[in-house]
């Protein structure tokens, strides 16, 4: 018995695909450039936000900041734990405000804790966004003060 191909098996339209079909679906999806894996490339369905749904996740993250801001101008930014303390610092509060106080009574809480905050410290992008984050925050700081 012949192994089933789960593209020609695979009804279009009502049909069963014949090879004439699927090398011509093939030919569109390469000219539509959908097997590319170039980064550089624009996606045409990316939603913005619109300036209503700006203004409403605006004060969310306000408020995430600064609850977050205050704990982490209490912290020694000299100490050579400031980096891994403050990121953990902001994974918690942001863990906190998206799900809630009670997240924190999950008995799983201090594992995911660790893990994301973990994934952060070792992800290079990340990595360097926290850290431009919290030069940013104590730049702020030391001009208002």
């Amino acid at each position: 018995m012949d192994a089933i191909d789960p593209l020609k098996s695979m009804p279009l339209q009502g049909l069963p695909v014949t090879d004439e079909v699927a090398l011509q679906v093939k030919k569109q999806v390469k000219q539509a450039k959908m097997e590319t894996t170039d980064s550089s490339a624009q996606s045409h369905d990316v939603a913005d936000l619109s300036s209503e749904g700006a203004k409403l996740a605006r004060p969310q993250f306000e408020a995430f900041l600064g609850s977050a801001k205050e704990e982490l101008l209490q912290m020694d930014p000299n100490s050579e734990t400031y980096l891994p303390d403050a990121t953990q610092k902001l994974v918690s509060n942001a863990l906190e405000k998206k799900l809630g106080e009670r997240i924190k009574d999950n008995p799983g809480y201090p594992q995911m804790e660790a893990r994301l905050t973990s994934f952060i410290l070792n992800d290079p992008e990340s990595r360097a966004m926290v850290e431009e984050l919290l030069d940013l925050i104590h730049i702020e700081n030391s001009r208002s003060a």
